[in-house]
């Protein structure tokens, strides 16, 4: 996976480096607490619970809640890299990719 990502930066593919970053912070938060990322939920009529994934904003806050060493703004900043990154066909420029790389680095 490492080896993957400085590939990517090395080939300048920023897009997917930074969806892998987020993938990898993704997935470090659902080792570090798995039930953060899901929202119970009972279905109507059912008594059983279910989960349902979390909106990028919910995600946002569970990044907030969860990595406190990066502030508020920092975390508002690389969602919007990532949202960029994953929804647009903006490039994604050398500085976003370093943002997200400094978050990604330090978790």
């Amino acid at each position: 996976e490492r080896e993957k990502l400085k590939s990517e930066i090395r080939y300048k593919k920023y897009r997917r480096a930074v969806c892998r970053m987020n993938r990898r912070i993704y997935k470090r938060l659902w080792n570090h607490a798995p039930e953060v990322l899901h929202l119970p939920m009972k279905k109507q009529g059912s008594s059983k619970v279910h989960f349902s994934y979390l909106t990028d904003e919910e995600f946002l806050q569970r990044l907030i809640q969860t990595y406190p060493a990066v502030p508020p703004e920092g975390w508002k900043h690389y969602m919007e890299i990532v949202q960029k990154a994953a929804f647009s066909r903006e490039e994604i420029m050398r500085e976003e990719m370093r943002f997200c790389y400094k978050i990604y680095h330090k978790h």
